[in-house]
């Protein structure tokens, strides 16, 4: 992708970057979950109608992405790719 952008379409590149760095800026951490969120607690986490009493471990924020898309899960997530330092259930 960087050779295509650097090749045929520096403008883009350059607003890629400008998405890129305010993504940076404005993403975090759900504070229950740890998946990425732009909002202190993710939209599954402040849920209601989600399961508190299933929860599906994940490693990365693409792998629940994944979850999502691909069952009927309805519980809850943690994610332990910050290697399991802030963990609150």
């Amino acid at each position: 992708m960087a050779f295509h952008l650097l090749e045929r379409d520096r403008s883009g590149a350059r607003r890629l970057a400008e998405k890129l760095a305010a993504a940076m800026d404005r993403i975090g951490n759900c504070s229950r979950c740890r998946t990425f969120s732009d909002t202190p607690v993710c939209s599954v986490c402040a849920s209601g109608a989600r399961d508190a009493q299933a929860l599906c471990i994940v490693e990365t924020p693409a792998d629940q992405v994944a979850i999502e898309q691909a069952t009927g899960f309805r519980g809850r997530y943690l994610c332990c790719s910050d290697g399991y330092r802030r963990w609150t259930v």
